[in-house]
């Protein structure tokens, strides 16, 4: 099993809003350069699937394994001989918010798609936070 987290807090901004902006599929393109699309497959609950397709690779499918509002959000996607889970989770601080988005990766091949995929994911993730906490801050930009 890979693991890799990236946190940070944020003053200025509630976690409902940025829970807003993180469960609201359909926008992520506004606020993730890479994403020629995202669609929610479904309502935004456990069970449920979106597909997303980064501008430079093929569409990917993830299940939402967990759901819980304004806290937390573990999305699944599985690949040939590996599972990759997102955990996304808002915790409210004297400090403001501190969001952590984790990576972990598990499976047999696990180790070919750290390299290929989420190693990546990772690398963009203090960027992808920032503009998604910015999303939260200015809806309308």
């Amino acid at each position: 099993m890979w693991e890799k987290s990236y946190s940070k807090t944020f003053k200025g901004v509630t976690r409902e809003k940025i829970w807003e902006v993180l469960t609201d599929f359909h926008n992520w393109p506004t606020w993730q350069s890479d994403l020629a699309y995202c669609k929610l497959l479904g309502k935004r609950e456990v069970g449920s699937s979106f597909e997303l397709k980064p501008k430079k690779g093929p569409k990917v499918r993830i299940q939402i394994l967990e759901f819980k509002k304004p806290i937390f959000l573990v999305d699944l996607t599985k690949f040939p001989g590996a599972k990759m889970y997102g955990i996304h989770h808002l915790e409210k601080t004297k400090e403001g918010v501190r969001l952590t988005t984790t990576m972990r990766m598990t499976g047999f091949l696990g180790f070919l798609w750290r390299k290929l995929v989420a190693e990546d994911i990772m690398k963009h993730e203090p960027d992808q936070m920032e503009a998604l906490v910015e999303r939260a801050k200015n809806p309308k930009k």
